[in-house]
Formats: structure tokens, C-alpha cells, sequence
């Protein structure tokens, strides 16, 4: 196991806010962590070709990993997460008849294979949830598998875990989106059916009777759990839950197999709608009320079906974003007008759907990110160098880093504390910052419709170098385009959307046809060189996370790199025709190019998970600030890569 602490920082420059710092960096290799080579003890096998198979316990200090058809739990060891080879607890999951029946729909062999696992809430007790590839669906109440290990002989070595589901249904094909939903006690499930299914547990004798002791309704949802789940035919199924009711939502021709799933809140906080990402790129709204369904479309301009397929959605809270001064802190970069691009998108999409911050070009100037991947080692496209020579060409697309050493900070057992600072680039025009704000203020106060897209030419109307008359630029009679209503979705108020495709993401924010939607395009790419066959499979965006009280999104790949969002947010008077102006920025990519380079495998990313780290009761929920999490990213080859992050004082983003 290597730990390293580097903490760094930079002047401003072409950052126009306070990028992350880095440090306490901890590999876990494959062969620290099995250090036997007994062929009859082989390290545990993860599954390709999946979605996320990894999950830490929000509450307790728990790890989560599927090898194959079986869940492993484990206690990490210490603040570092670290985790031992052989895991506390083994749990080997039972099958339905039906799931016996069908068989797997990737690997026949391994029929039972997880597809996903998710950690989340269902009233107040937290959940286990897992997704088989036979269409099996279980999920386990968390804390029992840390009463088990308490009670378990300290002698014996991965027990098999006694603990039963307390949900156990089939949904006729291959499982892959999951979610829950904490106040109404939801759980819905994506097949490649290409339907949606949300069970709903009864836990009362009356619809209008409420149950507010949370044991009493945990009892009851589990005798409910030996009940069948009937279609729901009522008005409300986060409401009525005198019996265990389940909902089916088929996406229909135009759809596809839907990997990701997440629900939205009513403003009662009861779930009100439910989004689906199909493998198709398109993105569906579904009324779960109403059963009304909306769909929009991939906006792309490539018709490469392996670049434009859908992989993550997430529902978004205004409250989750983090209120920054000025647009340029909230993309992330110092001139507004180098994020339009309309040049990116396809002919046949409408010129308003064309406007957007596109915040790609921020990638060059990421801190210790490489265009490389660390297969290319010592030698650039067929060129035989020098470790320094390499390393000088290798670097032309990396900012410049000088390194600095503090006496100070030791980690014990690890390198010394490191500070790398990025050489001044050059300064932000100041200047110019006022007049890019002023020129996006005045492109949102126009009716969609009637934005120019090009910002040469939104300067030249808001100059009036254009003659249009204040009526025809302050009305919007327009008639929409012959399918345009496709396009146009209406958002639930208060939420904004972010959607991941193969290499892009997007965030649509509320009332997103009067603002502008936010886009990446390529933000975790690398040249893979050799691997580039047995890589790009896995090139998709099909791991996500949402650190609330970090106002941060991690967005993983499972080609083995994850990227930190960080949420924006602009003054709610900034403008007041298009409603919340909502953005995101790139802060930073992991693994960092000096831990790559030597701890990243050549091989697919398992999992990736993230929790609070575990803190005494007496420190834990008093402030956002302080507050520490930990991110572990696991690969196939059972090597595990771990991050802190938190936010200091000044509200920096840190990760250590």
C-alpha cells in the first residue's frame, strides 16, 4: 500500500477560481491486497461489462463490492479506508424460480451476475440494493450485516452471512437502473424490458392512517414482504400503501435499455416523477401521478451510436448548487465567450437548442491531467526518447507544475509533504470580465427565439448593430418547428438534470428553454494506444455520485478515470425573465497524472463509491464545513485508488 499526501494550488490564471487540492492518496495494489499466490485461493473475480458494483455505507462504516454473483462486506480498517483482501462477510445471494428459469443475459454461466449495486434510504433505515442480470432484485437492511459481524468468531475467515432480503422480486429481464426514494419508501428498478418498475411496500391498514414509529413500519414492510406485488391501478403510489403495490412504465418503440434511473420530489417532498437515460441518448420524464411521459431527445452531432448512448441521469436540487459570484467561477473559465460553440451540434437540431456554455476547452488547463494514457510509457507514437525527453512531450498538454517541499506535514510511513503550485499562465483581462456579464444578461433577457448563438453576433444585437426593433426582440411569437416538442421537456420546478452520455455530460437547469444548459464534451478522454480494443468498450460515463454538502458530482468512467463537477449556482436576481441560472465546472480528473503513471491499472474500473469518512456522533452533522468524505475508486484487478475531500474554511474544494 503506497500514501502519499500533496496538496496543490495555483496562482490565478486561466482558473478564475480556487482550484482543489490534492493529497493523501492511498493505493491499495492488487498484490498488497492478496498477497498470495496460491492458485487455490485466487483473488475474488469482478464482473465486466457492468454498471457500478461498489457502495459505502452512509451510516456505518461498511464497504460494498459484487465479485460475480456474491456481495463481499467489509470494515475498513482506518481513516485511510483501507481494506484487507478477505472480507468480513460474504453474502451469497438466493434466487427467485423465475430468475432460475430465465438465466443470465450477459455471461449464461454466470447467470445470477450483479449488475449494480446502490446504497440509499427507505424512511429512515438504510438500504442494500442490487440489481441481477437473471431479473432478480433484492435489497437488505445494512445494519444487520454490522450486527453479524460483531457477533461473528474472530477465527473464522469470510463467513457466509445468514441475513435474508427483506425484497426479493423478479422484473422478467436484466436489471440495470436502480433507485429509492427516502420519504415515500420507494424502490424502482430499470430492465432491458425496457420498462420501468417502482415497488411501493404497504406499511398501513388505511391509506389515510399514518405509521410514525419507523420500527413498527419496518416490521410491517417486511411480514408486507411476503405479500405479492399487484399492479397499482390508484391515483398516487407514494401515497396509498395499504397493500405492496408495483407500477410498470414501458418506455415504448422509441425507446431502449435504460442503465440509470432517479426519482423527483414533489414539492410535499413525495416522489412526483422518475427520469430514465436509455442507451439511446433520449431522456424520459415520467409523471408518476399522472403516468404522463416526456422524451427529449440526444443532442449531438455525430450519429456514431457508440458516442451518443445515454448512461447516467441524476435529479438535481437548486439547494445542492453552490453559490458562486460571477459566470466565470460558475463554468469555470475566464471569458463567458469561449463556451459558445454551436459548431459542435448537428444541422437538424433548432438554433436555441445549439446555445449552450460549452465548457470543453477547460480541460487544457486542468492540474495534473494528461491527454496520455500511462500505457504509452517511455516512447510517443512509435518515437524512441528518454524518460526526459517523453516526460517534456507527454507534458506539452499539462499545465506546468514547479514542486515545492514542506519540512513539515510528514505522513508517517509516506513522502514528504508536497506542495505543486502551476506556474502563472496569464491573467484574467479584468477589463472584460463586466462586459461579458453585462452581454450574457442581456442574451438571457431575450425570448429564446430570438438569441443569436454566436456570441459575435449577440454582441453586435445588444450594440444595436443589428436595427430590430425592442418589439421584435422583446416578443416571442414564434411558431415551434415541426417537432420541436419533442425537444422541449418541462422540467419539475426546482430541479435541474444532469444526464451522461459515452464521454459527455450535460446539465439541463429548470426552465432550461429560457436558460442555457451546460456541456462537456470528452471530460475523462485519454489516447489509449494498444488498449484502445480492449478499452473502449468500457469508454462510458456510467458511474455516478452527488455529494450534497460539497455541492460536487462524481462522474466515473469505467475506463477507469472519474471526473469532480462542481455545482453553480448564480444570484436569483442575476436574471429575472430566464429564472435560476444553474452551471457546473470541471475542478478536477482522477486518478492525478502523478499516481496514474505508476498505481493506475491497465484495466477497467469496477466501482467507484463515496461517504462521509466516519467521525464521532458528538462532530458529525453540526456544519458542511470540516466535513470529510472519501472517494475509492475499484478495478477489476482488485486494486483500489482512494481521495478525501472536503471543503476548507474559504469554501475550496480540497481533495486529499
Amino acid at each position: 500500500m503506497e500514501d502519499a499526501r500533496v496538496q496543490l494550488t495555483m496562482s490565478r490564471g486561466n482558473r478564475v477560481f480556487e482550484e482543489i487540492g490534492v493529497g493523501n492518496f492511498v493505493a491499495q495494489r492488487r498484490a498488497d491486497r492478496f498477497p498470495s499466490t496460491e492458485a487455490q485461493n485466487p483473488p475474488p473475480r469482478s464482473a465486466r461489462w457492468r454498471s457500478n458494483l461498489s457502495a459505502l455505507s452512509q451510516k456505518y462504516n461498511l464497504y460494498f463490492a459484487a465479485s460475480t454473483d456474491k456481495i463481499h462486506v467489509t470494515v475498513p480498517r482506518d481513516l485511510r479506508q483501507t481494506l484487507p483482501g478477505t472480507p468480513d462477510l460474504e453474502l451469497d445471494l438466493p434466487r427467485t424460480p423465475a430468475g432460475i428459469s430465465l438465466g443470465g443475459y450477459i455471461d449464461e454461466s454466470i447467470p445470477h451476475c450483479i449488475n449494480h449495486i446502490k446504497v440509499g434510504n427507505l424512511g429512515s433505515h438504510e438500504v442494500l440494493l442490487i440489481a441481477c442480470d437473471d431479473g432478480d432484485v433484492l435489497a437488505y437492511y445494512t445494519h444487520i450485516f454490522l450486527e453479524e459481524i460483531r457477533r461473528q468468531d474472530p477465527q473464522v475467515q469470510a463467513p457466509l452471512s445468514r441475513s435474508k432480503p427483506f425484497f426479493h422480486e423478479h422484473v422478467g429481464s436484466s436489471v440495470w437502473g436502480l433507485a429509492l426514494h427516502e420519504q415515500s419508501r420507494l424502490i424502482a428498478v430499470s430492465s432491458n424490458l425496457r420498462r420501468i418498475t417502482i415497488f411501493a411496500h404497504g406499511y398501513t391498514t388505511s391509506p389515510k392512517q399514518e405509521v410514525e414509529d419507523e420500527d413498527k413500519i419496518r416490521e410491517i414492510e417486511t411480514l408486507a414482504s411476503k405479500q405479492k406485488f399487484t399492479d397499482f391501478l390508484g391515483d398516487d403510489i407514494a401515497r396509498e400503501r395499504h397493500l405492496n403495490y408495483k407500477m410498470e412504465l414501458p418506455l415504448g418503440e422509441q425507446g431502449h435499455n435504460i442503465p440509470s434511473i432517479d426519482f423527483i420530489s414533489g414539492a410535499d417532498g413525495n416522489a412526483s416523477h422518475i427520469l430514465a437515460s436509455d442507451i439511446n441518448g433520449n431522456l424520459w420524464i415520467f409523471n408518476i401521478i399522472t403516468g404522463k411521459c416526456q422524451c427529449k431527445p440526444r443532442v449531438h452531432t455525430t450519429l456514431d451510436r457508440e458516442n451518443v448512448m445515454g448512461w447516467g441521469v441524476l435529479c438535481l436540487p437548486l439547494h445542492y448548487f453552490k453559490l458562486v459570484k460571477t459566470p466565470q467561477e460558475a463554468l469555470g473559465m475566464p471569458r463567458i465567450s469561449l463556451s459558445f460553440s454551436p459548431s459542435i451540434f448537428r444541422e437538424s437540431i433548432p438554433p436555441k437548442e445549439k446555445q449552450c456554455f460549452n465548457i470543453s476547452s477547460t480541460l487544457t488547463d486542468l492540474m495534473e491531467n494528461s491527454p496520455w494514457h500511462p500505457i504509452f510509457g517511455y516512447g510517443i507514437n512509435g518515437m524512441l526518447t528518454t524518460p526526459k525527453v517523453d516526460q517534456k512531450i507527454r507534458n506539452l498538454s499539462i499545465p506546468s507544475l514547479e514542486l515545492e517541499t514542506e519540512s513539515e506535514g510528514n505522513v508517517p510511513g509516506g513522502p514528504d509533504h508536497s506542495i505543486c503550485k502551476r506556474k502563472r499562465r496569464r491573467s484574467l483581462d479584468a477589463t472584460k470580465v463586466p462586459m461579458d456579464i453585462n452581454t450574457l444578461k442581456f442574451l438571457l433577457s431575450l425570448p429564446p427565439s430570438k438569441r443569436p448563438y454566436a456570441w459575435q453576433e449577440i454582441r453586435q444585437v445588444e450594440s444595436g448593430a443589428r436595427k430590430d426593433s425592442s418589439d421584435s426582440l422583446g416578443s416571442d411569437d414564434s411558431t415551434p418547428a415541426a417537432g420541436q416538442d419533442e425537444i422541449d421537456v418541462q422540467i419539475p420546478f426546482g430541479y435541474a438534470i444532469l444526464r451522461t452520455f459515452n464521454q459527455d455530460i450535460e446539465l439541463l437547469p429548470p426552465g432550461y428553454r429560457k436558460t442555457l444548459r451546460t456541456l462537456f464534451r470528452g471530460i475523462v478522454q485519454q489516447h489509449l494506444g494498444d488498449l484502445r480494443d480492449q478499452l473502449r468498450h468500457f469508454d462510458r460515463l456510467n458511474m455516478l455520485a452527488v455529494i450534497p454538502e460539497l455541492s460536487l458530482v462524481v462522474a466515473a468512467s469505467q475506463v477507469g478515470r472519474a471526473a469532480l463537477i462542481t455545482l453553480t449556482r448564480l444570484a436569483d436576481d442575476f436574471s429575472k425573465v430566464a429564472g435560476p441560472v444553474v452551471m457546473f465546472r470541471l475542478d478536477l480528473i482522477l486518478p492525478l497524472k502523478l499516481h496514474e503513471d505508476e498505481y493506475r491499472p491497465w484495466v477497467p474500473l469496477a466501482g467507484m463509491a463515496v461517504a462521509p469518512l466516519q467521525a464521532p456522533e458528538s462532530a458529525r452533522g453540526k456544519s458542511w464545513e470540516g466535513q470529510r468524505w472519501r472517494l475509492l475508486l475499484h478495478y477489476v484487478d482488485q486494486t483500489i485508488l482512494s481521495y478525501e475531500l472536503y471543503r476548507n474554511e474559504e469554501e475550496q474544494l480540497v481533495v486529499l
